[in-house]
């Protein structure tokens, strides 16, 4: 039986000529987890089925190609017998990678997805367990009178100081798992800052610092809430840390054309100059 392949650019694709493939088994052409698949198909051919199929090819310098050929049988002139077949190939090798990148890609997605969901949900447990701790550490230190307060104090303190600390880390691998996105929405910025505020008003009050805000305008702007609470409320927390007693901390927002812009400030000592190098070191 005579086989011709229609299209010639099919040799540049894989190297061989087509007297090569004819006189040399053919098969061996295809990548051998191929190869019974595409004698399979050339059976079928043989049998009279039109068959269009994709294989992997080896080059004849060893490298590996995909191809969609598509396989139709040669009639005798009473269309009886199959007395050949044509082939038509196509080199999709450029289209197979984009779809393996794009699987790569997708599942690449899921794992990210997978972890920034597990993040969130470890975040919120370990919100309210470090809640707990710091409402049993308050409970104690209002209980705590006498002898017993003296030593007993440093340690609470000791309590409350590493659970800020982890408090912070939860924070920081929250804002990590957040940088997939963003979530736009159009927001209040008076009702977010004021509630931001609010968080901090306790903690404010047990250092006799004064906490003010200040706003005039009315300000909606879509921006990703969630992110904006934690960035602000870093700044402000950050702020009542080094703000000594009896100081002041003041949160402003103003509003620039299609902009808004936000201040935290703090009657602190600020950051030492030899400090400032090193204010985006992690930990």
């Amino acid at each position: 039986m005579a086989r011709a392949w229609i299209n010639g650019a099919f040799e540049q694709v894989n190297g061989y000529s087509a007297t090569e493939l004819i006189i040399d088994n053919a098969m061996l052409l295809y990548h051998p987890d191929d190869q019974k698949r595409a004698l399979a198909d050339r059976q079928r051919v043989l049998a009279g089925e039109t068959v269009e199929a994709e294989y992997r090819i080896l080059r004849r310098d060893d490298a590996l190609c995909w191809v969609r050929i598509v396989r139709v049988p040669d009639w005798d002139d009473a269309h009886q017998r199959v007395i050949g077949d044509y082939g038509v190939g196509l080199d999709i090798t450029d289209q197979k990678r984009a779809e393996e990148e794009r699987l790569r890609l997708a599942l690449r997605q899921q794992q990210v997805t997978l972890m920034n969901d597990f993040v969130h949900a470890l975040s919120h447990d370990f919100r309210n367990r470090l809640s707990t701790i710091e409402s049993n550490r308050y409970l104690i230190a209002r209980l705590t009178k006498g002898d017993l307060e003296p030593k007993i104090a440093p340690r609470l303190e000791n309590i409350r100081a590493s659970m800020h600390g982890i408090m912070e880390q939860i924070e920081n691998l929250s804002i990590i798992a957040g940088l997939g996105g963003q979530n736009l929405e159009l927001t209040d910025v008076n009702l977010l800052l004021r509630q931001i505020i609010n968080r901090s008003l306790g903690r404010a009050l047990e250092k006799h610092v004064r906490l003010d805000y200040e706003c005039n305008d009315v300000i909606c702007l879509p921006l990703d809430a969630e992110q904006m609470e934690r960035a602000v409320y870093h700044l402000l927390d950050n702020a009542l840390t080094h703000t000594k007693l009896g100081g002041a901390v003041t949160v402003r927002a103003r509003r620039k054309g299609d902009w808004v812009e936000i201040e935290v400030a703090d009657s602190g000592d600020g950051i030492a100059p030899d400090r400032l190098e090193h204010v985006f070191v992690p930990f």
